[in-house]
């Protein structure tokens, strides 16, 4: 009572004396919450720092126990070596001896051998003198009797070789001038039909004469073919049914998506051409292959195939030919449905011969309406230049079509070479009856040719074989494909002469640059719209994890399932474990979509209850609660550009055409690539596709090299997207951010049992041990 009056004093009344006792209650009250804040921060910060040290712990123990292990076993592998050195040695000294006696008992024997035939060759050298003194006294006596004969002979034969000698002189003569005249006439024959042949070899020029023997062959089976349907009225009906409606499918071919929209005319021209191989009017066979040598050397009887079916076939090219000039010559992008067409007929086992494609029947017909293809040209002011360059005329030794019409028909003729050629056949079981380095080599060809011979068609072709296919090239041969555009589009106008023909080629290939730029934009974009979406995805995953440190209550509640090994992983010791597998630039969004349903379910349980993933161990469950292993696939797309800027100088387009300088190239930037790449001895030998030398692999790529280029430009094509930027199926896997570490590869089971003899028992181990990780079935081999 003292105390509240004395108080009271300064108060003036007692309303007020209660606000202040209630405030300094209050005062007292926050200043006590205050303290119980401070206890409780300090007994989760102290509860966090015990589990960080209890994570260490594990952690030291776990890498303890594998480096242990570890070093148990090398302890093991040295003792081995020293024993297995020991047992070489003994073996190696027992070697020895035996060989040091074999050698003395060897020696002994050939020396008494020695003499015994020196013995034997003193013994025949006394009988032989003997009896070449007896033989040269009979022949001095048989020669004095000759010498007499002889000489009265050899002065009547020498007169009678004078004789024969001057008649062979004059008939020699006479020979050596018919043969010049038939040397001439076929070189003036020859002229005439090629036109020219500026800038060929003598084997392609006999190649272009096979070719032009067979295109005239076709014309003679179709009069055979003609004149036995007139002998049958019911056979001749069905011939030109079967031409009417192979040239009706052909002209109704339309624009669209692979196979679907012409596949009603694709079909009806399979059903025309099975139906004539069983009309029984035989050919044969061997005159329709030029570079076929086990079908040259068949047997008459074993090569006989249906005249009909090959007419046919025959009529097929043909229809093609005239609607690329007519419909490709004036739109371009019909040229594709006839590209896509022509490979499917001729790619399809029950068209071919023995395994062998009756694609030189189209390649006739090609090579005769445009040679430039080929390399053939000339000036095309002079009448010679144009029949070389393929200008055809209007009729027979008539006037030549016009310039609009010649680039037409050009234009159609490019577009549907580079339609043809440059088909993928990745992802089929058949073989390409028309491979892609075709088109390598004309386009190759043509921007080699002197820049004062290059003419107008040269320019006319390559423009319509670049005009839409840029991403194929690109995709076939990357950086030399890269570089063969460069040649044409960029380096081959720069360096031409003829003002006109420069004229016209800037105008073709402005459309062409157009088009890179566009897709070269809309692939900008595509990034673009790819990086604002992560970005997203990651402000979004951080407010999550706001909401959830929020609302989450004590970690003391974590269920068991969730909670960190408290044993060393159970996963046997392998050399994988210096990996870098995960990739500290990802982020939790990465985490989720690498995830099994089941595993994402324990983890939002887990983020629920504590935030220990996120700032304390990365790692993910993979097989149970005492095993973990965190994998995160590599970007084959980077893994390819990498790869291809530290080799660029070996896929110069110059270097990678000549054999020699691509070994030389290679051994001189060798020494200063990663070791991985660094090119082996074979390498440095042998010369090899070009784009071996990418595999960061040296064993790979010897057996590549050893086993041909055949074998390695398919295995490059079919399975290493890291190589080409082909369609990504899953061949292959890289693990971690080290892709130059081969440990870190794993190819798929499709591609382990496809390719066993390249990919053997240390590439399926590797498989297996990813699979593993993965909790997935192992893959078991034959």
């Amino acid at each position: 009572m003292v105390g509240r009056r004395s108080v009271g004093k300064s108060l003036d009344s007692p309303s007020r004396q209660l606000v202040f006792d209630l405030a300094k209650d209050l005062e007292a009250i926050r200043l006590h919450h205050e303290d119980l804040k401070r206890v409780y921060n300090y007994q989760a910060q102290a509860q966090e720092d015990e589990e960080d040290e209890i994570d260490r712990a594990h952690q030291e123990f776990y890498y303890a126990a594998i480096e242990k292990t570890y070093d148990y076993y090398d302890g093991h592998r040295r003792e081995a070596e020293i024993v297995l050195q020991e047992h070489l040695r003994e073996e190696e000294e027992k070697e020895r001896r035996r060989q040091e006696e074999e050698r003395r008992r060897q020696a002994e024997k050939e020396r008494l051998e020695r003499e015994r035939k020196e013995r034997e060759e003193a013994a025949r050298k006394r009988e032989e003198e003997a009896r070449r003194e007896a033989e040269r006294i009979a022949r001095e006596q048989e020669e004095l009797r000759k010498k007499a004969e002889t000489e009265a002979k050899a002065k009547k034969d020498a007169e009678e070789e004078k004789a024969r000698r001057e008649k062979e002189e004059a008939e020699t003569k006479e020979q050596q001038r018919q043969a010049e005249l038939q040397r001439a006439e076929e070189e003036e024959k020859k002229r005439q039909t090629l036109g020219g042949s500026q800038g060929v070899t003598q084997e392609e020029v006999k190649a272009q004469e096979q070719y032009l023997e067979l295109h005239k062959y076709l014309k003679e089976l179709r009069k055979f073919v003609l004149a036995e349907g007139k002998k049958n009225p019911t056979l001749k009906s069905t011939i030109g049914d079967y031409r009417r409606g192979i040239t009706k499918c052909i002209g109704q071919l339309r624009e669209g998506q692979g196979t679907v929209a012409n596949k009603g005319q694709v079909t009806e021209i399979r059903d025309i051409l099975r139906k004539s191989q069983d009309i029984p009017i035989p050919c044969d066979a061997r005159r329709f292959f030029v570079n076929a040598p086990e079908i040259a050397s068949l047997a008459e009887d074993k090569a006989q195939v249906s005249a009909v079916f090959v007419y046919l076939l025959n009529i097929f090219v043909k229809a093609v030919v005239l609607q690329l000039i007519n419909e490709a010559g004036i739109k371009l992008e019909y040229a594709e449905p006839l590209g896509v067409v022509v490979a499917q007929i001729f790619s399809s086992e029950q068209f071919c011969f023995q395994g062998h494609a009756f694609s030189d029947v189209f390649w006739a017909k090609y090579r005769a309406s445009c040679p430039a293809l080929w390399g053939f040209y000339g000036d095309e002011k002079t009448a010679a230049g144009k029949q070389a360059l393929g200008w055809k005329r209007i009729e027979a030794g008539g006037p030549f079509l016009s310039e609009g019409d010649h680039r037409q028909r050009m234009v159609g003729l490019g577009g549907g070479f580079a339609a043809v050629t440059l088909r993928n056949f990745g992802k089929t079981n058949r073989k390409n009856p028309f491979p892609n380095h075709i088109f390598w080599r004309t386009v190759a060809r043509m921007v080699s040719i002197p820049p004062n011979e290059l003419q107008e068609t040269h320019f006319h072709l390559l423009y319509a074989m670049l005009r839409f296919s840029a991403e194929r090239i690109i995709g076939f041969w990357g950086h030399a494909g890269l570089a063969l555009l460069r040649s044409a589009i960029v380096n081959l106008p720069s360096i031409a002469t003829n003002k006109q023909a420069g004229q016209r080629r800037k105008e073709h290939l402005k459309t062409l640059e157009l088009a890179d730029k566009e897709r070269s934009s809309t692939h900008a974009e595509e990034v673009e719209r790819l990086r604002r979406d992560l970005e997203e995805l990651r402000a979004e995953n951080r407010a999550l994890k706001s909401s959830s440190k929020l609302s989450s209550p004590h970690a003391s509640s974590l269920p068991s399932s969730v909670i960190m090994p408290s044993s060393p992983s159970p996963y046997p010791t392998s050399p994988f474990r210096s990996l870098e597998l995960y990739d500290s630039a990802h982020d939790s969004a990465a985490d989720d979509i690498v995830k099994s349903p089941s595993e994402s379910q324990a983890d939002e349980v887990y983020q629920e209850q504590h935030e220990y993933r996120t700032r304390g161990h990365r790692s993910r469950p993979t097989t149970g609660p005492d095993s973990f292993c965190a994998l995160f696939p590599q970007d084959i797309a980077v893994v390819r550009r990498d790869l291809h800027l530290q080799l660029a100088p070996v896929l110069d387009l110059n270097i990678i055409s000549n054999p020699q300088l691509h070994l030389s190239t290679l051994a001189a930037i060798g020494p200063s690539l990663p070791l991985a790449l660094q090119p082996t001895l074979l390498q440095l030998q042998t010369p090899h596709h070009a784009y071996i030398d990418l595999i960061p692999s040296p064993t790979l790529r010897d057996s590549l090299i050893q086993a041909g280029f055949a074998v390695a430009n398919s295995f490059l094509t079919e399975v290493c997207t890291f190589v080409y930027e082909t369609e990504d199926l899953g061949q292959l896997t890289i693990w971690g951010r080290d892709y130059l570490n081969v440990m870190s590869w794993e190819f798929s089971e499709q591609v382990l049992k496809a390719w066993p003899n390249l990919l053997t028992e240390e590439w399926r181990e590797r498989a297996n041990f990813w699979r593993a990780q993965r909790n997935e079935p192992l893959i078991i081999f034959d």
